[in-house]
């Protein structure tokens, strides 16, 4: 899993990362109900999961938004996560951000066919601050609409839409201690459909 573009700042990578940029440089034999990756084709990362059987399984959108899959040992990384996050250091290089720009846009465009709307209601933590959020700020604590008092569930931001995480994380509504435990800001965002369904947002 080497940098074969000799792209600045890239060492040999250990595991794969979503929003990695890889290249399929052969066809994997695992089996799945997604397309498999082509050979000398460009993907990004949307998950990694590695099975019981040790097998580290990519999931990939090209930059059209079509999804495929592959497996680690199929694949070079071209771009780093790190750099995808940090594209406007200057140790990225143009042609970096020129594959950044392209597959941003692939991403969204499957984001955009694959995830669904729902509605959750933000509630005060235990400083009154109107979100609740886990310790490492990378999850959020929603309360469902029209459910019980007791229907709350934990949405990690790295399940919601890339264009809606902004308003997934914050809240136009400002902090009140007195509140604490109360339900805050009703907000619309877009999760997986499969996701929606599991977590009762959707399908019952």
């Amino acid at each position: 899993m080497l940098n074969g573009y000799n792209f600045p700042g890239l060492e040999e990578v250990k595991a794969f990362q979503k929003n990695d940029i890889v290249i399929c440089t052969k066809k994997t034999r695992s089996k799945h109900f997604l397309k498999k990756a082509e050979v000398d084709l460009m993907y990004i990362v949307t998950s990694v999961f590695v099975n019981n059987f040790g097998t580290c399984k990519l999931f990939l959108v090209d930059q059209l938004g079509d999804q495929f899959y592959t497996t680690d040992n199929c694949t070079d990384l071209v771009v780093s996560y790190k750099d995808f996050l940090y594209r406007n250091d200057d140790k990225v290089s143009d042609a970096q951000r020129i594959l950044i720009d392209k597959f941003e846009k692939g991403k969204v465009a499957w984001m955009d066919k694959t995830y669904v709307p729902v509605f959750g209601s933000h509630l005060y933590d235990y400083t009154g601050h109107p979100v609740l959020t886990s310790k490492d700020n990378n999850a959020v604590l929603l309360k469902k609409v029209g459910g019980s008092d007791e229907d709350k569930v934990w949405i990690n931001k790295d399940m919601v839409h890339d264009h809606d995480i902004k308003l997934f994380m914050s809240s136009s509504l400002p902090p009140d201690p007195a509140k604490k435990g109360d339900v805050s800001e009703t907000i619309t965002f877009r999760i997986p459909s499969w996701f929606a369904e599991k977590k009762g947002f959707i399908g019952g």
